[in-house]
């Protein structure tokens, strides 16, 4: 759940209890679960995106307009949320990615 405003009433986002990951950036609202699938929306009451249905992401974050994901150990970028995911680094073998300033770091 999420508020809006610090005395605002508690918004409803995911159900189920299988929560893992939460980030917000600017209006877009993301979520991962434990089989690592992303949901993504741009507004409060918009309708959640699947951005990996087969799941699978260990890791994954949220910079300026790019969602930044390892999918299967290789690093792959969005510019939107019904976007195609975009092959930055691949070889199945990367284990962490930090995007900030849409400078990355691969590990």
């Amino acid at each position: 759940a999420m508020k809006e405003t610090l005395d605002g009433s508690w918004l409803p986002m995911a159900t189920g209890g299988d929560a893992k990951q939460i980030a917000l950036n600017g209006n877009r609202i993301a979520f991962s679960n434990s089989a690592g699938a992303i949901l993504a929306k741009d507004d409060v009451y918009g309708t959640w995106h699947v951005l990996n249905p087969d799941g699978r992401a260990t890791e994954w974050q949220l910079e300026g307009g790019n969602i930044s994901a390892v999918l299967d150990g290789n690093f792959a970028m969005k510019e939107a949320l019904d976007g195609p995911w975009l092959a930055m680094a691949t070889g199945g073998d990367v284990k962490h990615v930090q995007n900030r300033d849409r400078v990355v770091q691969i590990g």
